[in-house]
């Protein structure tokens, strides 16, 4: 490995002792010629082609956030908060149980049920640059669910 150079991606809040051994493990035991030590929000804007940028990584359990300015992550901006896409999954399955989705045994504790729901929050859960109010909410909400209710109860269709 010594002709090799390698790149540590290390998470926007990290700890010094984390990034000193990784990069004594790297450097020293498995022997590389070189180590670039860059933040993961760093990375999502450069590779993104821009070097100004507020990032936002929803993860299954965390959403986290960092700002970054002309390629360093701005300190006051970075946060990791306790919600991410499953808690958007749940809370999608509780909307469409409130509006009698047709798919009523569903589970989400079953592996097959979690999936279709996972599937159906991916095709039209979306965020959009108008600024939220509750006419866009309720609109995007009967266009949804009208479709889908008239093929439940129309056994033609």
């Amino acid at each position: 490995m010594q002709e090799y150079a390698v790149i540590l991606l290390i998470p926007d809040l990290y700890t010094l002792p984390y990034v000193r051994d990784m990069s004594d493990l790297l450097l020293r035991q498995l022997g590389f010629k070189q180590l670039a030590v860059m933040q993961e929000s760093v990375c999502a804007t450069f590779g993104a082609g821009v070097s100004s940028a507020c990032v936002v990584d929803i993860g299954a359990r965390t959403t986290k956030v960092a700002c970054v300015e002309e390629g360093l992550v701005v300190a006051d901006t970075r946060m990791v908060l306790d919600f991410g896409g499953d808690d958007i999954t749940s809370f999608l399955f509780t909307l469409l149980s409130r509006i009698n989705f047709p798919y009523k045994e569903a589970d989400l504790a079953n592996w097959y049920d979690w999936t279709v729901l996972e599937d159906l929050k991916e095709r039209i859960v979306v965020l959009s640059e108008v600024s939220p109010n509750r006419e866009s909410v309720a609109i995007a909400v009967a266009a949804l669910i009208t479709p889908l209710s008239f093929r439940a109860t129309s056994p033609s269709a």
